[in-house]
């Protein structure tokens, strides 16, 4: 990879085109904690209880890098914390009423590489090195002296889930009352169900709606997303060996006018439904005396099938698979009960 100037210039041109909106809101990440110029000496001449005026540039150019290696507050208050202590004031001697008296002292340390430990530096030397205003320190080093621990970001946390607790409650309980069903041809059981194929994630959001309270209604984007990240639901297409019956009911019911006629036939798909619900119930028994036997021509295979214009149109051999299961709807499909 080109690692020259110009070429990094250009790769970052090209992120800011095809991603403004990323691009803006990092640089704005990075600024905040980036330093605004290069590592510079500060003029100082403290020499004696301070020695500031000791400490070379390579000692002020490490401990800015240092510094300045973490682009995120934590890790930068971690730096400061670690190269200043904090202590009560011992004795107060205020000149007037007007402020309030101080409840700690600050002392700030730098390392020097000369001497390999650290050195007492003044207030405006460390400051102006790290280039930081005084009141960020008072902050860091206040948090320490009060509770003994690290200051935390309280920026940026995620205020928003824990106001919408409650109407997050109120839609996963709305979806977790809707009937579902497990995939039509399987027998185990499996982790994605399906809802009707008439409904719709817009469909389901108008109906929590209307039956939700005012404080408690959501957003689509809202009601798509708690569907999407904490439901593993589909919605199932018409099945294409639907019962005849079935289907001739449900247009007869659709296109008939008379009411009488109509509520005639609902009548004879209802007792329809039911013998079959019947019969589904007596295939789940499971007896010794009983033998039952679950036959399909599950499906018709054209051979050889492969992708040759030749083979596809000439005469082909048809395997027609039909499969005899012995046992109820409960049991497993074993080599020993199943015949194909």
């Amino acid at each position: 990879m080109d690692c020259s100037p110009v070429a990094v210039d250009n790769r970052i041109a090209r992120k800011r085109i095809a991603h403004p909106e990323n691009w803006k809101r990092n640089v704005a990440k990075v600024e905040r904690y980036s330093p605004k110029t290069f590592a510079v000496r500060p003029l100082c001449n403290h020499n004696k209880k301070f020695e500031c005026k000791n400490l070379k540039m390579s000692d002020v150019k490490s401990f800015f890098e240092g510094f300045y290696k973490f682009k995120d507050k934590t890790n930068q208050d971690a730096f400061i914390l670690k190269h200043c202590s904090v202590k009560s004031i011992q004795r107060h001697r205020p000149k007037n009423n007007k402020h309030k008296p101080k409840s700690f002292q600050i002392s700030y340390f730098m390392y020097s590489l000369s001497s390999k430990k650290r050195v007492p530096v003044c207030q405006t030397f460390f400051l102006k090195v790290l280039q930081i205003t005084k009141y960020r320190v008072q902050t860091v080093m206040k948090e320490y002296f009060e509770n003994g621990v690290l200051l935390t970001e309280k920026r940026g946390e995620d205020r928003v889930s824990q106001k919408n607790a409650r109407k997050k409650l109120a839609v996963m309980g709305f979806i977790e009352n809707l009937h579902c069903d497990e995939p039509h041809y399987c027998r185990g059981n499996t982790k994605r169900y399906y809802l009707s194929s008439e409904l719709s994630i817009n469909k389901l959001w108008r109906l929590y709606n209307t039956q939700a309270e005012s404080e408690l209604k959501v957003k689509s984007s809202y009601f798509r997303t708690v569907f999407t990240r904490n439901y593993n639901l589909g919605f199932g297409t018409p099945r294409t060996d639907v019962c005849s019956f079935c289907l001739q009911f449900g247009e007869k019911i659709k296109t008939e006018t008379d009411v009488s006629i109509r509520n005639d036939l609902i009548i004879k798909q209802r007792l329809h439904k039911l013998k079959a619900k019947a019969f589904f119930d007596l295939v789940k028994e499971q007896k010794p005396e009983l033998l039952i036997l679950s036959y399909d021509c599950q499906k018709n295979l054209c051979l050889p099938k492969t992708p040759d214009q030749s083979a596809y149109y000439s005469r082909q051999i048809n395997l027609f698979n039909f499969t005899i299961v012995q046992g109820s709807s409960k049991s497993k499909l074993e080599p020993s009960n199943v015949f194909a």
